[in-house]
């Protein structure tokens, strides 16, 4: 009989649009832990390939559906990546599949808050969404939604902060990279970073490049930032570009998941393989 961790977990898939076998084999090594415990998954983006969900029956949730077997659908958090948005993001969010309906949005869990983040407003233009595309969406302008989420984004990690809980942030394009995008990113950067050093974010997550990446960044004397890319669930390019003027680190020879939990008042991160093997841990 397969023993079940005793510890809640969160496992983060990202960019998981093929639905390929790869996939299924990462889900069937907590497809259980999920179902049975009191477990959490995280989507990290870019949840169908190439243009995401553009009509109410699509046949995509089908490849969903087989995958995420067993999983109850009450215990899948998603956040929108910028293939998402090239259908309606809205119909995702509408359906069955996801916990959550909204497009950022903030939960508990133990010591931790998770918010979450839509990141394609925080940067229109960025792989082709452009306000036009933003706009046709949500009915306003992305600049609008841009201000509108970061400030609510301040307001609730200054509640977490008076709560003295610690404070984990999902989206889909990185802060930081090393990869295919290392050039593309400053925009993030400016409008995420600052906040994330004023209100000591632990970790951002992020999917986007087909890779692994974790990122270690003195950002002042009070603040160090810890980035995790988790974004070959489906997929890995090893003909990506890899920046190799950085000691951080990068693999880019598999499929990965991100399993994340808490012990003894540390964050502790471990990428595995489809065999379940854990082949980089990070604690912070």
């Amino acid at each position: 009989m397969r023993l079940l961790p005793i510890i809640q977990s969160i496992y983060i898939l990202g960019d998981i649009g093929y639905f390929g076998l790869p996939l299924i084999k990462l889900i069937d090594n907590f497809r259980f832990d999920v179902s049975l415990n009191d477990n959490r998954v995280i989507l990290l983006g870019d949840n169908f390939y190439p243009e995401g969900i553009k009509v109410n029956d699509d046949k995509q949730w089908v490849d969903y559906e087989i995958a995420f077997r067993d999983i109850p659908y009450k215990r899948v958090n998603a956040v929108m990546g910028n293939h998402d948005y090239m259908g309606d993001p809205n119909i995702q969010l509408k359906t069955k599949y996801f916990e959550n309906n909204e497009f950022y949005y903030k939960r508990p869990l133990l010591n931790f808050d998770l918010f979450f983040l839509d990141t394609v407003p925080l940067y229109k233009g960025h792989c082709y969404i452009n306000d036009k595309m933003i706009t046709d969406i949500h009915g306003t302008s992305s600049s609008v939604l841009k201000n509108r989420q970061l400030e609510w984004l301040k307001d609730e990690l200054e509640k977490t902060e008076k709560l003295g809980r610690r404070k984990i942030v999902f989206g889909h394009y990185p802060v930081l990279s090393n990869g295919f995008y290392h050039n593309d990113l400053n925009p993030m950067y400016k409008s995420l970073m600052p906040i994330f050093e004023k209100y000591k974010v632990d970790a951002y997550i992020s999917g986007h490049e087909h890779n692994i990446q974790y990122i270690n960044r003195k950002i002042s004397e009070s603040y160090r930032f810890h980035q995790f890319i988790m974004g070959s669930s489906s997929e890995n390019r090893q003909d990506e570009f890899y920046n190799i003027f950085h000691n951080d680190f990068y693999d880019n020879q598999e499929q990965y998941f991100l399993q994340l939990y808490e012990k003894e008042g540390q964050l502790i991160f471990n990428f595995k393989n489809r065999y379940n093997v854990v082949k980089h841990l990070f604690i912070i």
